[in-house]
């Protein structure tokens, strides 16, 4: 299959590369439709990895034989350590980030936990790469709404300040 590796530091290249092969339980091989580039992916260019990676963590792909499209969780905990044990899989010790630490969506097709796949319907299925960049700022705004209830203060004011990742984007 085809896919956009990167090789060092600003050195992407259109490669041939073999299909993935499940190695875990329950994962599945998807045919990617859409994938977003974010800020994660500009400064990996730029800095390089210690080893080859496809990357792209903002997908849209879809199953053989499933009609809707899905949008990826990319964040895979272990299930195992401390972290994950306690419920704080955000913290997990061995988090597998697909695009980052794995393999990811800058493919023909990516391998991925079926449980980590999410069907949705949208007129056009290209605004699913979106909802990652959208469930990251709803998870930003909740945290904050609970930090703010901790307050010993009857009504306090916030002002977010800054473009986020849609700073410098055209439409």
């Amino acid at each position: 299959m085809k896919a956009v590796v990167l090789s060092g530091p600003n050195h992407l290249e259109i490669r041939d590369v073999p299909l993935p092969e499940a190695d875990r339980e329950g994962d599945c091989l998807a045919k990617v439709e859409f994938v977003g580039m974010c800020q994660t992916d500009q400064q990996l260019t730029r800095t390089g990895l210690p080893e080859e990676r496809i990357l792209g963590h903002e997908v849209v792909c879809r199953l053989p034989d499933e009609k809707p499209f899905f949008v990826l969780n990319d964040e895979i905990p272990c299930g195992k350590c401390s972290y994950c044990v306690e419920g704080l899989t955000s913290h997990c010790s061995n988090l597998r980030e697909l695009g980052v630490n794995g393999d990811g969506g800058y493919a023909e097709k990516i391998l991925a936990p079926r449980t980590y796949l999410h069907p949705f319907k949208f007129n056009n299925p290209a605004l699913g790469v979106l909802l990652e960049p959208l469930s990251c700022a709803l998870r930003g705004v909740k945290r904050i709404l609970a930090a703010l209830a901790l307050l010993p203060i009857s009504a306090p004011q916030t002002l977010i300040i800054g473009g986020g990742v849609f700073r410098n984007q055209s439409y």
